[in-house]
């Protein structure tokens, strides 16, 4: 199955140094199943390997579904004869790709993705594979350094694209079939630079400015030192209250 499957509810997460093998390679999804309300954003995907997996950096969703996948960030990426290094599926039915909804079905969005510093060998003829919908195309799809040959070719043979509902742009046409993305360097700030998108905001933690305490002694809830002595007397002084009351 997948590596590693990055569900609905998932936001700012990183992952980074991963070797892929064998395997479904490491997946944003599936969203949408049943209807589902989908929310992923803000993941980096850096510096992993894929070695025979089926996939490689894949986005699947199912018809039907709504909600999105956003800000995505694939960077520094290995392939070894991986079957889809890169896929988007919005068709996703189990493992088939099922069009015949594509009219008919909502869909969950899938905007902001960079792909970036892409090496190695695709098992297919096609490295790149994207299969948006119609009703809600793919938007704000980048690619940049992106080198992808055929496994079967040995001879340096440049795997092919498949573009099918998506908007965008490339730093190179280094994809034969990709032309449906406009040539452009001119990205989105956040992803002319990859590394930046992947150093996510992280929650600042307030340090405890309370001194470390003695187990021997006992603390008053603002940290203050009690003494043993004095918790003793304000118990027999509660107590003897007590009593007198009862």
């Amino acid at each position: 199955d997948d590596c590693i499957a990055i569900n609905s509810g998932t936001a700012n997460i990183r992952i980074s140094g991963i070797d892929c093998g064998p395997g479904h390679g490491i997946s944003i999804g599936s969203l949408g199943k049943d209807g589902e309300i989908a929310s992923v954003e803000d993941v980096c995907v850096q510096n992993c390997n894929f070695r025979g997996t089926m996939n490689g950096a894949r986005i699947k969703t199912w018809p039907g579904g709504s909600g999105y996948a956003r800000r995505i960030t694939f960077n520094g990426i290995t392939l070894d004869n991986v079957e889809n290094p890169i896929i988007i599926d919005q068709h996703y039915n189990n493992g088939d790709s099922d069009k015949s909804t594509d009219d008919k079905s909502s869909a969950v969005e899938v905007s902001k993705v960079v792909y970036s510093n892409f090496v190695g060998t695709s098992r297919s003829e096609y490295g790149v594979n994207f299969r948006c919908s119609t009703r809600a195309p793919c938007t704000e799809i980048f690619l940049k350094d992106v080198k992808i040959e055929t496994a079967s070719s040995g001879m340096g043979q440049v795997a092919q694209g498949q573009c099918l509902n998506v908007r965008g742009g490339v730093s190179t046409l280094a994809v034969p079939g990709l032309e449906c993305l406009a040539l452009s360097t001119d990205m989105l700030s956040w992803g002319t630079m990859p590394e930046q998108a992947c150093m996510l905001p992280q929650q600042s933690v307030q340090p405890n400015t309370r001194p470390l305490q003695d187990p021997l002694w006992v603390y008053g809830s603002r940290g203050q030192r009690l003494g043993v002595y004095s918790v003793v007397l304000t118990s027999l002084i509660s107590f003897g209250f007590s009593y007198v009351l009862g």
